[in-house]
């Protein structure tokens, strides 16, 4: 955190007063962007998030009520695991920008027409006129 922080833990914690004031009392303090800001830390892992966790659960246990101390944990275990895959999701983008713009230009062309299979099993011919809304044939225990 030092290294992230530096000189600046007044106006970090005015932040997180900010942010779990918002999170659960839902007062709208809050109005920053805490996935961009923590993508941006390149050795974010889980491991920090592990401890993170482990601080704050003791924390909120210690100086909350149970009740008010099982919402705060509730929440941030979410809210972690949310970072966390925003994280990731963030990265493999950034990554692999590349396979990204190969994939959306290639999902871009006009696909092949699907076909349909008829109750003949020509897969060319149409449906009949009794099949279901979507094209599916109805089960007929009579035949």
């Amino acid at each position: 955190f030092d290294r992230e922080i530096g000189d600046g833990w007044d106006a970090h914690l005015e932040t997180m007063c900010n942010f779990w004031s918002s999170v659960v009392l839902m007062s709208g303090r809050f109005k920053g962007a805490p996935m961009v800001v923590h993508a941006r830390i390149s050795d974010i892992n889980g491991v920090h998030f592990t401890r993170w966790l482990q601080l704050f659960r003791q924390a909120a246990r210690a100086l909350t009520p149970p009740d008010a101390a099982a919402l705060f944990i509730s929440r941030s275990e979410a809210i972690a695991q949310r970072l966390q895959i925003g994280i990731a999701a963030h990265r493999d983008m950034s990554d692999d920008q590349a396979s990204v713009c190969s994939l959306a230009k290639g999902l871009a062309r006009p696909l092949p027409p699907v076909p349909s299979l008829s109750p003949q099993g020509d897969a060319h011919a149409p449906l009949s006129d009794d099949a279901g809304q979507h094209g599916v044939q109805p089960d007929r225990p009579d035949q």
